[in-house]
Parts: structure tokens; sequence; C-alpha cells
């Protein structure tokens, strides 16, 4: 017999379009059962709120037209951006296609494609922070004069598109608190070109590693 994967999403918050039932109420029990706090989505209140209270661990439900692109944006610009998104709402008008009207056509595109695009948009319309408050966001400081005066190294690629260069060389002139202070550049050659660690090789990931490395020898500390 087949057997679900196991896999833990504690502390991760996830959200499923049509809940009430069928594969949306097993996907939000699944979702709950892997640890993460769950919320239920329908267009009527009743077996949403019905299924959350039976799944407990703190589900929630939400009436949400998906349909409804307006309602749809206004539903995710109040709340933080949701780590597991399913798009379960679909429709369908089943018919010979000699009797499909472009209303049943546009219908079925509206909430099958429209719908479940801008749902995922929307979600993550601003999912991370960028500039300094990117660094704040990542290092957990509350400002940037909390995080320069730990700052004892600075890495950078040298062709992020997301945080220019001239971010690093004003933060390692205002990182004036380490005595061993460095700035360190990667160039194209090192595989090191963009912000996103999927288009890159390890050589920065493994600097930063025996630089942290050799901290700890320095300070008798272990790893």
């Amino acid at each position: 017999m087949p057997r679900t994967p196991s896999f833990r999403l504690d502390g991760k918050r996830a959200i499923v379009t049509r809940a009430g039932r069928g594969i949306g109420v097993a996907e939000a029990v699944a979702f709950a059962g892997a640890g993460a706090d769950v919320t239920l989505l329908a267009r009527s209140a009743g077996e949403i709120e019905a299924s959350a209270v039976a799944i407990g661990n703190g589900a929630l439900a939400a009436m949400l037209d998906v349909s409804d692109l307006d309602a749809v944006d206004v539903f995710f610009s109040t709340r933080d951006s949701f780590d597991v998104l399913v798009s379960n709402a679909g429709s369908n008008r089943p018919k010979p296609m000699w009797d499909v009207f472009p209303a049943d056509y546009d219908a079925a595109l509206d909430l099958n494609v429209e719908s479940a695009f801008f749902v995922a948009q929307m979600n993550k319309r601003y999912p991370v922070p960028h500039g300094w408050d990117h660094v704040m966001w990542v290092s957990g400081f509350a400002d940037r004069d909390a995080f320069l005066e730990y700052a004892d190294q600075i890495t950078h690629r040298e062709n992020d598109l997301q945080i220019p260069a001239y971010n690093d060389h004003m933060a390692y002139d205002q990182a004036v608190n380490s005595s061993k202070l460095t700035l360190r550049m990667f160039p194209k050659a090192d595989f090191e070109v963009e912000h996103c660690d999927a288009d890159n090789g390890t050589s920065m990931r493994d600097y930063i590693a025996d630089r942290c490395a050799q901290i700890f020898v320095e300070n008798g500390l272990t790893a």
C-alpha cells in the first residue's frame, strides 16, 4: 500500500483553499498533523469552521471567495505570508466541445488558472524585505546600528542584483568595533554571481565557515 512520506512543518503556516470537504480538508489535516498552523479557506463558513474545530491545534477558518481578486488582495495584505499554500479551489462545466460557450470557458480559466495564480502572487507579494531591512530580517538585530556593533566579517557577491555592492563598503566603514574586520568580494570567477544561493557555487559559504571555525579556535571554543 502507498505510504505518505514523513515530513515535519513545525513552526510553519499553511493555508488551503476550498478546505471544507474532500481533498482540501484532507490536506489541512495532513499539514496540521505535520505540525503546521493551518488556515482553512472557503466561500462559506459552515464546513470550514466545523473542520477547523475537528482538526484542533489552533486551526483557523476564514471565508474567502478566491475568484474575487479584490477580496483576495485584502485578505493577504493584512497577514504575513504563508509558508505553504495549496490552491485546491477549482471548477468545471462538463459539456461536449460543441456545447461550450465563451462564458463556460472563461469561468473555468478564471477560477482554475487566474485565481490560483493571483492567490499565490498576493500571498508572496512581500515575502522577504530588501536592502538593510533584509539584513535585519536575517540577523535578528533591531536596527543597523545594533548589527554593526557585532559585525566583523562582511562578504558579498560582486554582481548581486538585490543588494548593491556599495552597501558593503558603507558597512565596512561603519563597523568599527572589530579588530579583525575584513571585506571579501566574491567575483564571477568564484561562481558567486547572484543573491540567490541556488545559482552559486560554495566558495562563499566555505569561506564564511572557515572564518567562523578560526574565530572559535582563537577564542578557545568548539563549533
